[in-house]
């Protein structure tokens, strides 16, 4: 501990004794009327002139006049307010008090009164005395002291202890007698009840600073600051106005113009502070992004509103119907008066649920939540049985020791549930972690998962922060590195801040924690592959589905059957790699009796080669339709048409042909496609080819014609570079020296014969070993 929070402990221990000694007096001088006899005040006193107002019915039946002067209480006599209340309480209730007063300017005279006795027998008096006086001071100096004593620097938690200590001495049921418990310890009562006028101040503080100080800065921040600073000259005005009443006439006269201060400058300030602060928290609230920030500001929240909102409505009543508070119903002014004892009830439950402060470790590791609740337990029963047994009926008795059973067994329910719901996890952080270390296997949401363990791991080693360091980014900062890694892959590490009791941590938790971050990053590692496959599979799924709908479509591009041309027999055929090959060929027959071969070798394969291959039949045939005859025109055209029709990286290969029944002719252009093979009936062979380059690649192509002959017997053979590029397992390519070997061992085969045995070739040539290209062929034998 440093020398700064020792003089700040050591100051908090001091307001403390001097807190809990006024707090004891309230408790003691509450519970008197159940053993003693305290007289009842026969008016009140004013300061200036020590005039006698408000006189009770008691007194004025004895001869004491309102606004009589008093002179002396049992032949002392009286200089202030204090004087008087001191001597009248010195004696029991009941007994004979002499009053020396004065009428106006009328001689002294004595008044022999004997004072009624204070009671409690209304269930509504007893319930003002135990909860003003006794439930709610006890609970907020309480942990008010142990929020501040744990974070004597932190100005939220200064800020939570002004608040809660503002609520301890705000209200009380028996406030007069304050006055008689001697000079040091009133004087301390009352600037503690003038300090608690000022709690509209602490509520703003705190909704500024809690949960944190990022709010520290800013208009709003200002703006209450200043709302707060102005109102401190207002809470040092009433703490003299107070003081004034330790004093003597003349010294109260000249702080007399001090209690003139307008009312309603004191109203609005408090509302506005009020305002301020509900303002302050609506917008941090909204603003907040973390789960855990915005739980603890909406029971901070909740608390704090049910324990303000029925005070100030209160108060707002009285303002709008000019009424006094004292002139409300006791059934009316309970709740408000009861309400802030909401205010510590739900701050200790968000603290203990959120390990604010540090309260959570402090409660488990002293059992004082188990002493806590013991001590009210015995409080609670003490009272109870005080007043079973003090006369009051038996009705009144066998409530009491009702209640005293039903809170005896109750406690131990309490006790029970409150280890259960804030320290379970603290009583057996070995089990939660070994169960969290099993449960991240089944866990597949990468980020599900994180959140669970760093959540887990935060509740179980009560540690100050915990967060996710990305891969490759981290080092050592001092704090606990636990990496999440595999073999193969880098998940990055976290990162564990001190544990909030400032306990190192054990060698078994170093071991559990290497556990569940092994496990954890395993869980990635099958959470990152179960993702690919996913993905994999749906892209493998939808390429199918591609594949299918082109396959269609090719299939609808093919020629269902060779057209019938006198004197020249056809076959084609395709045998897709795939199920949608880039492969096309096509039979086209004109007006005059002509037929055109067609074939091409489209770029890429799937959907996009089959909406290419469409193109181009649809562009082929609406040339020839449109009369287009000349095949460089017809090529340069087509050219064009597919250039402005595909994307950069589409082209095809095509060799297309017209062929003349009436004499054989065959005038042929190629724009890039494999050399067709004529087959002589002599056995000569032509390549047939022409320069150009596939359609598409440039718009300005230019394409030339040329001719050959088809002599009765001759076979013609169109294909592409999926029948001379397809391989053998040994790599070798079939080639156009095999392409010419197997066509020529089929001397006067008819075309669908000479295809057939040529794909039989390659198969035989291929043994079994994967294609990689379409094989397409279109076959034309001239019979004799």
């Amino acid at each position: 501990m440093d020398l700064t929070h020792w003089k700040q402990r050591l100051a908090l221990s001091a307001l403390l004794v001097i807190c809990g000694a006024v707090e004891a007096r309230f408790i003691y001088t509450s519970l008197t009327p159940l053993f003693q006899q305290v007289p009842r005040i026969p008016g009140v006193i004013d300061p200036e002139n020590l005039a006698l107002g408000q006189v009770k019915e008691f007194a004025t039946h004895g001869g004491i006049k309102e606004g009589d002067t008093l002179l002396a209480v049992n032949g002392v006599p009286i200089h202030s307010g204090f004087d008087a209340a001191h001597e009248f309480f010195a004696r029991p209730g009941g007994t004979h008090v002499q009053f020396t007063v004065r009428t106006g300017d009328g001689p002294p005279r004595t008044v022999d009164l004997v004072t009624p006795i204070q009671t409690m027998t209304e269930l509504g008096d007893f319930a003002f005395t135990l909860g003003l006086n006794i439930i709610l001071p006890v609970l907020c100096i309480g942990l008010g002291f142990l929020v501040a004593f744990r974070r004597p620097s932190d100005p939220t938690a200064l800020a939570i202890l002004w608040l809660l200590l503002s609520l301890a001495f705000m209200q009380r049921s028996n406030g007069y007698e304050r006055y008689s418990w001697g000079v040091w310890m009133s004087g301390t009562a009352i600037l503690l009840d003038v300090f608690s006028n000022a709690w509209p101040a602490a509520w703003c503080a705190v909704a500024l600073l809690f949960p944190d100080g990022r709010w520290r800065r800013g208009p709003l921040s200002w703006i209450s600051l200043a709302a707060i600073v102005i109102y401190t000259p207002h809470d040092a005005a009433r703490a003299a106005l107070v003081a004034g009443m330790f004093a003597e006439p003349k010294v109260w006269a000249i702080l007399r113009p001090l209690e003139h201060l307008p009312k309603a400058l004191t109203q609005s300030w408090h509302f506005a502070l009020i305002g301020l602060g509900l303002l302050c928290f609506l917008v941090k609230f909204r603003a907040e992004t973390h789960p855990a920030a915005r739980r603890r500001m909406r029971w901070m929240l909740a608390g704090l509103m049910l324990g303000i909102l029925p005070n100030t409505a209160l108060m707002v009543s009285a303002v709008l119907l000019n009424r006094d508070l004292n002139d409300y119903p006791i059934w009316l002014l309970m709740p408000g008066v009861l309400a802030p004892i909401l205010i510590p009830v739900t701050l200790a439950y968000s603290m203990l649920v959120d390990r604010l402060f540090d309260l959570g470790v402090v409660f488990r590791q002293g059992l004082l939540a188990s002493r806590t609740v013991t001590a009210l337990r015995l409080l609670v029963n003490a009272i109870l049985l005080w007043v079973a047994f003090s006369g009051r009926g038996w009705i009144v008795t066998l409530l009491c020791l009702a209640g005293i059973m039903v809170v005896s067994y109750g406690t131990d329910h309490v006790r029970a549930w409150v280890d259960r719901r804030f320290f379970r996890e603290a009583v057996n952080t070995e089990q939660v972690l070994i169960e969290l270390s099993n449960q991240v296997r089944r866990i597949t949401d990468p980020k599900k998962l994180l959140e669970i363990v760093q959540d887990r791991i935060q509740a179980a080693l009560h540690i100050t922060r915990i967060e996710l360091l990305p891969a490759g980014g981290y080092q050592d900062f001092g704090d606990l590195i636990l990496p999440l890694t595999t073999p193969d892959q880098d998940y990055g590490a976290l990162r564990l801040g001190p544990k909030l009791s400032e306990e190192p941590y054990s060698r078994r938790d170093l071991q559990l924690l290497e556990s569940v971050a092994s496990q954890t990053a395993l869980a990635l590692d099958v959470s990152r592959l179960t993702a690919t496959v996913a993905t994999e599979t749906a892209q493998r799924e939808r390429l199918n589905n591609e594949l299918e709908i082109a396959s269609q479509v090719q299939q609808r591009l093919f020629p269902k059957r060779a057209p019938q041309i006198q004197g020249l027999d056809l076959a084609g055929c395709c045998v897709p790699a795939q199920s949608v090959g880039g492969d096309y060929y096509d039979f086209l027959t004109t007006p005059g009796g002509a037929v055109g071969l067609a074939i091409g070798d489209v770029a890429g394969k799937g959907v996009p080669a089959a909406l290419l291959m469409a193109g181009l039949q649809a562009s082929l045939r609406g040339l020839i339709l449109g009369g287009v005859t000349d095949l460089r025109e017809l090529m340069a055209k087509l050219n064009v048409l597919v250039y402005d029709a595909s994307p950069a990286n589409r082209f095809a290969t095509f060799f297309y042909g017209v062929y003349e029944p009436a004499g054989g002719a065959l005038r042929y252009s190629c724009a890039g496609h494999n050399p067709s093979l004529l087959l002589r009936a002599t056995g000569e062979h032509h390549w047939l080819k022409t320069p150009g380059v596939g359609l598409g690649m440039t718009r300005r192509a230019q394409y030339e014609q040329a001719e050959a002959a088809l002599q009765p017997g001759d076979m013609l053979v169109l294909y592409t570079d999926g029948v001379t590029e397809a391989r053998n397992p040994q790599g070798e390519e079939f080639g156009e020296d095999r392409l010419l070997d197997a066509l020529r061992a089929a001397p006067g085969a008819g075309a669908q014969a000479a295809a057939d045995q040529l794909l039989e070739a390659l198969t035989r040539f291929a043994a079994g070993a994967p294609q990689h290209d379409d094989i397409t062929l279109i076959v034309a034998r001239r019979s004799a």
